[in-house]
This record gives structure tokens, C-alpha cells and sequence, in this order.
């Protein structure tokens, strides 16, 4: 699973599936989708972050869950659903703004319900996070230069591993066309001082795959071997959660 912090937490596609009308709502009233995307994730970061730091520290967890906050916390699907369901409520409360329409004012009513549901069952059931939580580094500088390999299309995305061996969710992809007698040469970006780096790239079939043995230092840049791509491992969605802080259960007074 990513990190909390890692960001794009679901893709507008996503949002289509939940709600059939979303992208044509959006695209009719000029509401920028992706723009409400980003304020419903950085408005329930900032809720995530003030429940892990006040649990964390005066919780019943123990020194296991001390300090926690916001960087630690993993993306699960209880999230995903929070997210996706505040999105559609800011998106028809902007229509329903611009339209004075029932409909449109309906639609975000039951979203805010939806959402306020799925927020209790997030909390509730615990947040989800990484002891030694490692970002994903920011996509890698792909070059393509004269070699032998024929001509082939690389997507090509890198993974940051810390000292422990703990490996980040994967970069952005990059992606390149490159002609018939070629060779590519890879450089990760935002890998952070101490720490090492894997490499990931699939041809046309999509899948990613690891494509060096073991993790390489900053500064060294790997290039695709005359025999072409390897069927190394195939990439994984980041770090496991190592624990789960849930609310505490306050017994009233008297």
C-alpha cells in the first residue's frame, strides 16, 4: 500500500465508476475534477493527521505507536472511499451552486452522508501505518541514446528502499518511444541521502518489473542491457502496514 503522503490516492477513473455522471457534470458546469480531488485528499490529510498525533500521544497504544502522525499513515481502502465519496459531495454542492438545482443539491446531500459514514468506519476500524514509512521518490529521468536494441516502447518507474530494506511505493511512471537501434539509460530523482533505489520497467504488456538484482546507490544510473528488458520481479504497492491506531474508548465520568 502507498503512503498517505505519497498522494494520489484514486484516479478520476475511479471516481467515473463510483458515479457515472461525475465527469459530465464537471466537464457541463466547468468544475475542475481534479482540483476537487486535490482539496477533499488535503482536507482529510489534515484530519488524519490531527487523530494520529492526538491518539498516538495520549493513546492507549503504548510506546509501539508514540509519535505518530500523518507520514506514517498507509492507504487502504476504507480511505479510498472516503476520499472518492467527499470528492462527489464537493463536486454537486458546485453544481448545485451554479444551477440552483435540486437535483444537483440531492446528490450532495447523499454524498456528505456517504462520506461521513465512511469516515467513521476509516477511524473506527483503525488507521493503517508504517513504522519506518519511506516515500515514493519522484519520477526518474529516462534518456535514450544510440545502442543496439530495436525499437520498443519503455515505461520505466523507480522505488526508494531504505537502510532496512524497507521498500516505497512506486514513481510516477515515465514513459518513452524510442527507435530502432537504442538504448536507455535510467537516473532516479528524490531518493532521499542514505537511502538506495530499485528500478522498475515494463514493454507493451504493462506489467512492471524489477529490473536490477539488488538496490542501487544514488548517483549510479542503470542501463538496459543489450538483451533487453529481464522478467524480474514484479512490482508490489508498497509497504505493508505494520500496525493499526484505533480511537479510544473514553468511559464517562461518575
Amino acid at each position: 500500500m502507498a503512503l498517505l503522503v505519497d498522494g494520489s490516492w484514486c484516479e478520476p477513473d475511479e471516481l467515473q465508476a463510483y458515479d457515472g455522471s461525475a465527469t459530465n457534470v464537471a466537464a457541463e458546469e466547468g468544475i475542475d475534477l481534479s482540483a476537487k480531488m486535490a482539496l477533499s485528499e488535503a482536507w482529510i490529510t489534515d484530519k488524519v493527521d490531527d487523530f494520529l498525533r492526538w491518539e498516538s500521544n495520549y493513546g492507549p497504544g503504548g510506546c509501539a505507536q508514540c509519535g505518530l502522525s500523518v507520514k506514517n499513515a498507509v492507504v487502504d481502502d476504507r480511505l479510498k472511499r472516503w476520499h472518492l465519496t467527499n470528492t462527489l459531495a464537493l463536486l454537486y454542492r458546485d453544481a448545485s451552486f451554479s444551477q440552483v438545482n435540486d437535483r444537483f443539491q440531492k446528490k450532495c446531500s447523499a454524498y456528505e452522508t456517504d462520506a461521513a459514514r465512511f469516515k467513521d468506519a476509516y477511524f473506527n476500524s483503525g488507521v493503517p501505518y508504517a513504522s519506518n514509512p519511506v516515500r515514493r521518490p519522484a519520477a526518474p529521468t529516462v534518456t535514450v541514446t544510440a545502442g543496439h536494441l530495436a525499437a520498443a516502447a519503455y515505461f520505466v518507474a523507480t522505488s526508494q528502499v531504505d537502510v532496512c530494506g524497507n521498500e516505497s511505493a512506486l514513481s510516477d511512471i515515465t514513459s518513452t518511444q524510442a527507435s530502432d537501434g537504442n538504448v536507455i539509460t535510467v537516473v532516479t530523482n528524490g531518493v532521499a541521502a542514505g537511502s538506495r533505489w530499485n528500478v522498475y520497467a515494463a514493454d507493451n504488456n504493462g506489467v512492471m518489473r524489477r529490473q536490477n538484482d539488488v538496490p542501487m546507490e544514488i548517483g549510479v544510473a542503470w542501463t538496459i542491457p543489450d538483451t533487453g528488458l529481464i522478467d524480474g520481479v514484479v512490482a508490489a504497492n508498497g509497504q505493508v502496514a505494520t500496525g493499526r491506531v484505533r480511537p479510544r474508548r473514553l468511559m464517562p465520568r461518575g
